[in-house]
């Protein structure tokens, strides 16, 4: 338990050292761009973010559950047959998506008559590295590299691209969506050689000395919950930016929502870090039937992240148009915005393990019909709402249905739960 809780804390700190650095790099590109070049920088990262969580096909999140039940029966062939599976799909995949990125972005530009938006190209070129470092990070994560693996991402990513950034700020050369895109893009590339050398060091050497075998549609099947789930949340986080792009171009109501969107998620991030931890241990408690053991690591999670979001909300609520006026006093405007999208990812954040416990026990089907439903709403409402009320009306968009998605989830998750306890 002690080691548990030391992990969950170290988790929580890389995630504060993550959501610092990220905040410095968007202080030093809101500064230093224009609005119309921090517009294409932002929407490029969007754009590659969300081909990323198509292109893992949640075989990423699979890795979770799968791999720790694979190494407890000592299936070694199995485990090689799907770590080589899932990195040549996720490869194949990312040549499709480039393609079809290349043809639809094409396309949009010239019926809209728009300008082309080369750092939208070049962010996408590093969607193979991008997408199989996702998968890599949580095969770490299932053979014990947590507390590694997140240091690589949330530490060492992000130091490496403030610093690669300070460097073009400093040069006589001037800044631009192109340099601050490249700049992302060999930071990822740098947390990428460093993720793969400790993925070679953590992956069990009856791994590597194992003839694969495969059941790639068990994978499958098990995997298109999942990915759907990621892809359902990426939507979430990723499509107001580009629905705001597309009603205001080139305005600085997309930066003004981003940079709020970026502050007022930041307690997102506790979760993932600390499901990275719980959910392989989840799945381990499922599967022995310890639901007592299950239920008190669930407590100890929400004793740990409930603190931490309501001091980031009275944070935000208090403080919040201080820190916006950070990146210039034009964004300043933002702050209703910011404190929408604070409320809506602290309620996703506070039961972020309810849809990972359904999954697991095998009701994905409930959890993709309630996401989706929940994005569909989100993007019903982000078109009329962000047209009329720009940035607040993008953060209503977003904060409602996640709000009423992760509620839903969180009762019929502990209703479901409990009946197993009292059984037990």
């Amino acid at each position: 338990m002690q080691r548990e809780q030391f992990q969950s804390l170290m988790l929580c700190g890389l995630s504060l050292a993550n959501f610092l650095l990220f905040y410095l790099t968007s202080i030093l590109l809101a500064r230093t761009l224009s609005i119309r070049e921090f517009d294409d920088y932002n929407v490029a990262v969007s754009t590659v973010l969300l081909l990323a969580a198509i292109a893992t096909l949640g075989l990423e999140k699979y890795a979770l559950r799968s791999l720790p039940t694979l190494r407890y029966a000592k299936d070694w062939p199995r485990s090689r047959g799907f770590l080589l599976f899932s990195q040549r799909l996720i490869l194949t995949l990312c040549v499709v998506l480039l393609v079809f990125l290349g043809i639809a972005l094409e396309g949009i530009l010239a019926w809209r008559g728009s300008d082309y938006h080369i750092a939208i190209v070049i962010a996408a070129l590093y969607l193979p590295v991008i997408a199989l470092f996702q998968f890599l990070l949580e095969v770490v994560t299932s053979y014990g590299g947590q507390v590694k693996a997140v240091a690589i991402y949330r530490l060492l990513f992000p130091l490496v691209l403030l610093t690669l950034n300070a460097l073009v700020w400093v040069s006589p050369a001037a800044g631009d969506a192109v340099s601050a895109v490249l700049c992302y893009g060999a930071a990822w590339l740098i947390a990428f050689a460093a993720l793969l050398a400790l993925f070679k060091r953590q992956t069990p050497n009856l791994v590597w000395q194992a003839k694969p075998t495969y059941q790639t549609k068990s994978w499958l099947l098990g995997a298109w919950p999942l990915a759907a789930s990621g892809l359902i949340l990426t939507m979430f986080a990723q499509t107001g930016i580009i629905i705001l792009e597309l009603n205001h171009p080139n305005e600085s109501v997309v930066s003004a929502y981003a940079l709020a969107f970026q502050t007022g998620t930041f307690v997102v991030i506790l979760a993932t870090a600390t499901n990275r931890l719980y959910s392989p241990r989840i799945s381990e408690l499922l599967a022995s039937g310890d639901f007592h053991a299950l239920h008190a690591t669930a407590k100890r999670r929400f004793l740990l992240i409930g603190p931490m979001t309501i001091a980031f909300l009275l944070l935000i609520f208090f403080f919040g148009r201080s820190i916006l006026a950070i990146f210039g006093p034009e964004f300043i405007s933002a702050h209703p915005a910011l404190c929408i999208v604070a409320v809506g990812a602290s309620i996703s954040t506070q039961f972020s393990l309810a849809p990972t416990y359904l999954h697991f026990t095998d009701r994905s089907r409930f959890v993709l019909t309630a996401m989706t439903t929940s994005v569909v709403f989100s993007l019903v409402l982000c078109f009329p709402l962000s047209y009329y009320y720009g940035a607040t009306g993008a953060a209503l968009a977003y904060a409602i249905p996640i709000s009423i998605l992760y509620g839903v989830l969180r009762v019929v998750a502990w209703r479901d739960f409990s009946r197993l306890l009292h059984e037990n």
